[in-house]
């Protein structure tokens, strides 16, 4: 962590170890350009435990003296490595658990909550943690419905071109980028699953203090993936040979830009947003 710190030469805001003497080195953190806020510090963590590996971490942000706060939740929800069906089944009901806990923090704040949440789940956007109450909204040419999360890691799973391109071009269709991540516990039949993902809530989308640019998100293994001969596009396995490193592991950088509103611009948006809602309730919408 330390020469992650360095290199970026971005100061360790929030750290989160594992109170695990054997696991000290482990953890969740928070790097962040200290001039750019106001305030930042954590203000919970899941499990609340002096024993055990944080499964989540929320940390409250405040960009100026004057901006609204917004929350920002890094996650490693427990591993999918477990050997024997009892304890993958113990490790499945953990991530469940974490889920609740997630979704009961997100009831308790509020319908104007502005979150991010990030992290390593270790389950897939479709699967059972996540059909917890608000961990589960799809989102069209509408806001979202408080207090659900929009998965933005679910247009990575799907057909990343339209239909129309895919159908004329025939067998000789490309897809244009990678979608996924390859499954490396099933070595025989190898499948796609994305774990690292992003997630916010409805004014992380609109009207909130910081508004996600979607057509920014990106996974690193976009640049190192390879053609399938049905067309798809898979990253490139990881490999280590005569000193030369192809491919990726199973996890990638994840990276996308957030618009940060001006404290006078915030309160214009925040105005039309209060607007728009007692329009659709006036309407019935």
């Amino acid at each position: 962590m330390n020469e992650l710190v360095r290199q970026l030469a971005m100061p360790l805001l929030v750290w989160e170890p594992c109170r695990n003497t054997d696991y000290a080195h482990t953890g969740l953190a928070i790097l962040a350009r200290k001039e750019r806020f106001a305030s930042l510090h954590l203000v919970t963590k899941y499990p609340d435990s002096s024993f055990s590996r944080p499964r989540f971490i929320v940390a409250r942000c405040v960009l100026g003296e004057r901006s609204e706060p917004f929350f920002f939740i890094v996650n490693h929800w427990r591993s999918r490595v477990e050997v024997g069906q009892s304890r993958a089944a113990e490790a499945e009901t953990d991530r469940v658990h974490t889920a609740e806990a997630l979704s009961t923090w997100l009831a308790q704040n509020g319908a104007d909550t502005c979150a991010i949440v990030v992290g390593d789940f270790n389950a897939e956007p479709f699967e059972k943690p996540f059909g917890k109450p608000g961990l589960q909204a799809g989102r069209y040419f509408r806001p979202l419905v408080y207090p659900r999360l929009y998965n933005t890691a679910r247009r990575f799973i799907t057909e990343p071109d339209y239909c129309e391109v895919a159908v004329a071009r025939g067998a000789a269709y490309r897809a244009s980028r990678a979608r996924t991540t390859l499954d490396y516990y099933d070595k025989e039949r190898p499948v796609s699953v994305v774990f690292d993902q992003l997630l916010v809530t409805e004014r992380a989308i609109a009207g909130g203090p910081v508004v996600l640019q979607e057509g920014t998100i990106e996974y690193a293994f976009n640049t190192i993936g390879h053609h399938l001969p049905d067309g798809d596009r898979r990253p490139t396995r990881w490999s280590f040979i005569g000193r030369v490193a192809r491919g990726a592991s199973d996890h990638f950088p994840l990276t996308a830009k957030f618009l940060v509103r001006t404290e006078a611009g915030h309160g214009q948006g925040r105005a039309e947003e209060e607007g728009r809602r007692a329009a659709e309730r006036r309407g019935g919408g």
